[in-house]
Formats: C-alpha cells, sequence, structure tokens
C-alpha cells in the first residue's frame, strides 16, 4: 500500500448499523450510507521510544490483548 492511498471503510451486508472505534476510546455508531475515510494525515508526529517499556507489552494493555473483552 502506498502512503497516499486512501482507505473507505462503510457498513455493508446485513449490518443495519457498525460501529467505529477510534483509538480505542471514541465510539461513533455508522449506518447504511455512512463511510469513514483513513488517509494520511498532513503533519508529522514524533514517537518516543521508552527503554524500558517493550512496544508489544503496551500494546497488550492498551488494546486490552488476552483479557475477556470490556462491554460498557
Amino acid at each position: 500500500m502506498r502512503p497516499d492511498s486512501e482507505i473507505v471503510l462503510e457498513p455493508c451486508g446485513l449490518q443495519k448499523e457498525a460501529v467505529c472505534m477510534v483509538d480505542g476510546q471514541e465510539q461513533i455508531r455508522l449506518v447504511r450510507g455512512d463511510r469513514v475515510r483513513i488517509r494520511r494525515a498532513a503533519s508529522a508526529f514524533l514517537l518516543i521510544h521508552n527503554p524500558d517499556r517493550r512496544p508489544f507489552a503496551t500494546l497488550r494493555e492498551k488494546l486490552v490483548w488476552g483479557q475477556p473483552p470490556r462491554y460498557r
């Protein structure tokens, strides 16, 4: 996939609605006909590496991998 590619997501098939979750926190309900466009941002950002933390440990914690789902 090229860096300037755009991904478009939309509910389809038998689903009447779907949920788009942004950064694991903000939830947006989608219905048929809605579209979510994902593309590269115009601005850059700085990532900081913490040598005391392993990247997959952080992902496991943030994305709650290996634990039962948390429903609200």
